[in-house]
């Protein structure tokens, strides 16, 4: 089909502040054959209301639906998607943006690379003006070839906002893990190379997403421990190197150790045991003893 229908999936919390420009952004694609599907997720603050006018001044179909508690945001999308009929699914979050020539150039990528479900263009980072970005991604030929390597270590970056999969995609990966409360994204990029679904890159920046500073450091901690699962999860994945995964775990629970030494001394010791279990140097060591050294928890720790 050469003008396939697109689902655009809005996941949507406390989202009044800048949900009209991402649903002007899609309105003003001039790629057509969509629908769209916007789920507030348990809050109440007007994006009802703003949708609802929304949908009176599109042609193509606009469903809103409201989770009557919060449920996060892979459960979130994964209710939208339930709703979709497009062969393709295309996310944006409730405050990005897209070029005007966003999907078209997704669908346009789709076409020339037919064994493809994974689509994704490029983005830029920005604060309050789209216009006036502060970081824009360049892919390069080495992180390009060197996929899916440069995708997990993290040189090979997508933003959700960015991606259209297909609906077999979507189906067979079982869509977003909801047991993820954060990197979410990553975990569903992992499955669906780690599945043997290929991806396309468009070669053209026309996602922007909107980076927030309010909060960016008191989630360390969760991204960091919602990583090492996500990685651990990945040891079986035959296309990564097994030094690469063994470090890039230990890292990871490292991380989550030191993140977790004030707040959740628990969480802590799992973590540096989980680290060590993958791998031990000099280097892990040093900064285990630095942290630990005088603390109740390394003596207990050190004992076993």
């Amino acid at each position: 089909m050469t003008n396939p229908k697109i689902s655009i999936i809005v996941p949507a919390y406390n989202a009044s502040g800048h949900i009209v420009e991402t649903l002007e952004s899609v309105k003003n694609q001039s790629y057509l054959n969509w629908e769209l599907i916007v789920v507030e997720d348990g809050t109440d603050d007007g994006t009802s209301l703003i949708v609802k006018e929304f949908a009176k001044t599109v042609c193509q179909e606009v469903i809103y639906y409201k989770n009557s508690v919060n449920k996060g945001l892979s459960a979130t999308r994964n209710i939208a998607a339930s709703k979709s009929i497009g062969s393709w699914l295309a996310f944006v979050d409730s405050d990005d943006i897209w070029h005007p020539d966003h999907l078209q150039s997704l669908i346009d990528t789709a076409h020339a690379n037919p064994t493809c479900d994974f689509i994704h263009s490029g983005f830029s980072l920005f604060y309050e003006d789209y216009n006036q970005p502060f970081y824009e991604q360049k892919l390069s030929y080495k992180e390009l070839n060197s996929f899916p390597i440069s995708l997990y270590t993290g040189e090979y970056r997508i933003q959700p906002s960015s991606i259209m999969v297909t609906q077999k995609l979507y189906v067979t990966i079982n869509g977003f893990d909801e047991n993820y409360r954060s990197v979410e994204d990553i975990n569903f990029y992992f499955k669906s190379s780690e599945k043997g679904f290929k991806f396309a890159f468009s070669g053209k920046n026309t996602c922007y997403y909107r980076r927030n500073l309010d909060g960016l450091t008191s989630h360390s901690l969760n991204m960091a421990h919602y990583s090492a699962k996500a990685y651990t999860e990945t040891l079986g994945w035959k296309d990564i190197p097994e030094k690469i995964k063994l470090t890039k775990v230990a890292e990871l629970w490292l991380s989550t150790a030191r993140l977790a030494r004030n707040s959740n001394p628990i969480l802590a010791k799992t973590a540096i045991k989980t680290a060590i279990k993958y791998r031990i140097n000099l280097r892990s060591l040093a900064i285990l003893f630095l942290i630990y050294l005088k603390s109740p928890l390394t003596i207990k720790l050190f004992k076993k």
